[in-house]
């Protein structure tokens, strides 16, 4: 039970096995290197169950009583449970696992999720390994029924992805699946990457992410740099970040990050029009360099920071966009700096800080 334990959840260089050394290691690092080789999939406690009752039963595998075995089960269950509910991020990386195997580590992550596992992770890497389309499509579905929702990067690199699996993989993305994620690296497969890339970007995707009611009220950072998205799609963003404030989402949103984009006049002036509207309270930094916001745009958001939006707010970074003056990533616009100090914006959070306490003085006693 013990190498099945230790190989859940630790680092691809923390877990050393000694069946894959060969005598020739010359340093620390050939050791981690090819002892890291013989570290087995992880397995559900189900696959743990059968597979212990089955070795057992043939003689394979020996107790000194053979009534442990429940309680071994029991215990691989329990540490199974604690260890992925707490874990971050997973690595099963350059293991040499072929498509069967795969699909063993994809149960063992289902029965996570089932368990109510898995909603810290934020990093899986499954790259250098043998995952095929099969193995691709159950990891599609599982990410279908919400697993990982707080996910941030998926590493699929050198393995054997064909189109198919890209196209399970692009389905489930377009479905709303892995909310948090902007980034997958599919790099050395067999398919291309294309589909994956388009379905990240995709007004479906975002429709079904920002329609996650639950994911929308949980989530505290919010990422849409880097995808080139015009100033419609940026309107079609800001209205789908409307939709879910008025259903009570956005409040725990502590980072935006919209740079990389073609954000105009017309998608700043949206967003600032959002957040005078109190979208957001807790955001703490606001990304939208490298975009193509003029005068007008960076007016709008000064006029909504003076107004008292974004009141938790400190960074706001403008740098390269025709109508800020900051050029640099450590520059602050001059207007958005000047609008951030203002006597209005402070008169504009006392009143917003004093409207709960007028509230309840007017309502009187329960």
């Amino acid at each position: 039970m013990e190498s099945k334990a230790s190989g859940l959840v630790k680092d691809d260089y923390a877990l050393i096995s000694l069946k894959g050394l060969t005598g020739k290691e010359k340093n620390l690092d050939d050791v981690r290197r090819n002892g890291k080789a013989a570290r087995e999939p992880p397995m559900a406690p189900a696959a743990f169950k059968a597979m212990l009752e089955a070795g057992v039963a043939s003689g394979a595998i020996k107790f000194t009583h053979r009534g442990d075995v429940g309680t071994v089960v029991t215990i691989y269950g329990k540490a199974f449970a604690a260890e992925m509910a707490a874990v971050v991020s997973l690595y099963y990386v350059n293991l040499g696992l072929d498509d069967a195997q795969m699909r063993t580590v994809i149960e063992a992550l289902r029965a996570a999720h089932a368990d109510g596992g898995l909603r810290k992770v934020e990093v899986l890497e499954l790259g250098g390994n043998k995952m095929g389309d099969g193995a691709v499509a159950a990891l599609a579905a599982l990410l279908e029924e919400g697993a990982m929702p707080n996910l941030k990067k998926l590493v699929l690199e050198r393995n054997q992805i064909a189109d198919d699996g890209v196209a399970a993989l692009a389905s489930a993305l377009r479905g709303g699946a892995l909310p948090s994620c902007t980034k997958i690296n599919l790099s050395g497969n067999l398919g291309s990457d294309a589909p994956v890339d388009e379905a990240l970007a995709s007004p479906e995707r975002l429709k079904a992410v920002t329609q996650n009611a639950s994911h929308m009220a949980a989530v505290v950072s919010l990422s849409y740099d880097g995808l080139g998205w015009d100033n419609a799609q940026m309107l079609a963003l800001c209205a789908a970040l409307r939709a879910a404030h008025a259903g009570g989402g956005l409040r725990k949103v502590e980072v935006l990050r919209l740079g990389g984009n073609k954000m105009g006049d017309g998608g700043a002036a949206a967003l600032a029009a959002l957040l005078e509207e109190g979208a957001m309270p807790n955001l703490k930094k606001l990304f939208l360099s490298f975009n193509q916001i003029a005068n007008d745009g960076v007016a709008a958001l000064a006029s909504a920071l003076r107004g008292g939006a974004l009141p938790s707010c400190t960074t706001i970074k403008l740098h390269r966009n025709p109508g800020s003056d900051a050029r640099r990533i450590g520059d602050v616009d001059s207007k958005v700096k000047e609008a951030l100090a203002s006597p209005e914006r402070a008169a504009a959070l006392a009143r917003r800080r004093d409207e709960p306490s007028a509230q309840a003085e007017a309502q009187g006693p329960c």
